[in-house]
């Protein structure tokens, strides 16, 4: 992450087949990045990072766009003693409308195949690039404000040391559901 930040290149990066190539992140999220959509690198008072809309999938289901749809921030601070990790759940009014986990299938409700989920989701990247970050729900900008007003005061990761396993909270706003894991590197 700490080079990624550094060098800044394109992102995100693809397969030749146009499969995003993943963003790394400090979670094991035991699952793949199969969609990628609005890729920015983001500088904070405090350090710089990457935020980027994201579906995990852990098999090879044809999950509708909008049905997992998160909002995630990887940073590091400015000194690389702290790694954030932010994720939140994100809506476009212009998505269909989507159950979690809905399966996108084609006009006759059959499976639509490996080849056209892929252009599938090729599309709705494309469709959501498209979209000002103001016109998501929550706005991407005010996710990006609010992960900018944290404060790292009083973080001592030397002393984690080896024995330091992650610590998870989950923080409820009335229209903001975060949860953020701070590890040391």
């Amino acid at each position: 992450m700490v080079h990624l930040l550094h060098d800044r290149p394109i992102i995100p990066q693809r397969y030749p087949d146009g499969t995003p190539k993943e963003i790394p992140t400090i979670q094991n999220q035991r699952s793949a990045q199969y969609f990628l959509s609005h890729v920015r690198y983001l500088d904070f008072a405090w350090g710089s990072g990457i935020g980027f809309l994201v579906q995990y999938s852990q098999d090879a289901s044809e999950y509708a766009v909008g049905s997992r749809l998160n909002y995630q921030i990887e940073a590091v601070t400015a000194n690389r003693t702290t790694a954030m990790s932010a994720y939140f759940d994100i809506g476009h009014p212009d998505l269909p409308r989507t159950e979690k986990d809905e399966i996108v299938t084609d006009g006759h409700g059959e499976d639509l195949g490996e080849d056209a989920y892929l252009r599938y989701l090729r599309r709705m990247e494309q469709f959501l690039d498209a979209k000002d970050e103001t016109t998501f729900r929550p706005s991407l900008n005010s996710i990006q404000k609010l992960v900018g007003s944290l404060r790292f005061e009083n973080v001592e990761p030397v002393e984690w040391g080896s024995t330091f396993t992650g610590e998870t909270r989950a923080v409820e706003s009335p229209n903001v559901s975060k949860k953020k894991a701070v590890e040391g590197h």
